[in-house]
């Protein structure tokens, strides 16, 4: 585990599968008598240009994702691919359904329902008419969301983004949201708030590196509960939730960043090589910050070592 590009802590947190270049490895889990977490491998797979992992664990199965949008069965013991399917089209991560099967939205606007056991088809795919960004469901419900993307009027304005929720049944959507003009949209765990990042257009900046906003919204009502303006940067990772909704963690170029929740302020910063998109373990207690020669994983009670004073850079 000395590089990681994208990880995702599987079995409960008791093992974690990681991606390197082409290589996807599994280890299982050991804390040290000294409270850390030692990884030990189990198996290695191949698969080329992997960019998300879903754990599908009723199947026994990993669920890896290229970014052609094709889908990968690994088993989850061995590591064996036991099944592939045609490309789909690239998007975001895709989710496991409360019935155990997998739903992958494509950013071309395509739909697809697959049984993790073997990657048969629970239904035809479904295109809608939009663009399709950031499948969310709920924990232990059905309410699951996703982010419709609505094509700008005119050169001169922007592309605009509306919260939906999605019924997995019919794949009718139901607009949760105004459109927020926002340039990424990310629901909280338990699907009350949304965090909304949108750039500042202001021309003195050059494209690419411009203010951005970050603004907390009530689902409900739309409201606004706190925001905070970051500084100019050449780019920002997706942000990702802790578990519990406390915390929002993101990369940028040097650095994982981690704010609160609940005033979006930058309270650590962790320096590191070429930082990836960090993983949370499902209890909330570690986090495994993805990145070149030195990956780690930390106890989230250890971030105030690395404490962020003003702006982060």
């Amino acid at each position: 585990m000395k590089t990681v590009d994208l990880a995702l802590f599987v079995d409960g947190g008791a093992a974690i599968v990681t991606v390197d270049g082409n290589r996807i490895e599994r280890h299982s889990l050991e804390r040290t008598p000294e409270g850390r977490i030692e990884p030990t491998r189990l198996w290695t797979a191949r698969v080329r240009y992997c960019c998300h992992l879903v754990e599908a664990p009723e199947a026994g199965r990993i669920v890896a994702t290229d970014t052609s949008g094709r889908h990968f069965g690994l088993c989850r013991d061995t590591g064996e691919i036991l099944w592939q399917t045609e490309p789909v089209g690239e998007g975001d991560r895709g989710t496991l359904l409360a019935d155990g099967t997998f739903l992958f939205a494509t950013w071309n606007g395509l739909l697809q329902r697959l049984d993790p056991r073997d990657g048969s088809r629970v239904r035809e795919p479904f295109r809608v008419g939009s663009q399709l960004r950031v499948l969310h469901l709920v924990p232990g419900t059905d309410f699951l969301t996703v982010v419709r993307l609505i094509p700008a009027r005119s050169d001169r304005d922007p592309v605009g983004e509306v919260l939906c929720g999605l019924d997995v049944e019919t794949f009718e959507m139901r607009e949760l949201t105004d459109n927020t003009f926002a340039s990424g949209m990310y629901i909280s765990p338990g699907g009350s708030r949304i965090l909304c990042r949108y750039i500042i257009a202001d021309p003195i900046y050059e494209i690419g590196r411009r203010p951005s906003k970050w603004v907390m919204r009530d689902r409900a009502t739309g409201s606004s509960l706190c925001e905070h303006v970051f500084a100019p940067r050449p780019s920002f990772s997706r942000p990702v939730w802790s578990p519990e909704g406390r915390w929002i963690a993101f990369s940028s170029a040097e650095a994982h960043l981690f704010l609160s929740a609940d005033g979006l302020v930058p309270f650590a910063r962790v320096p590191g090589k070429f930082p990836g998109r960090p993983a949370f373990h499902p209890a909330g207690t570690e986090i495994c910050l993805c990145r070149k020669d030195d990956c780690t994983i930390i106890a989230t009670a250890q971030l105030s070592q690395w404490p962020c004073p003003g702006e982060p850079a």
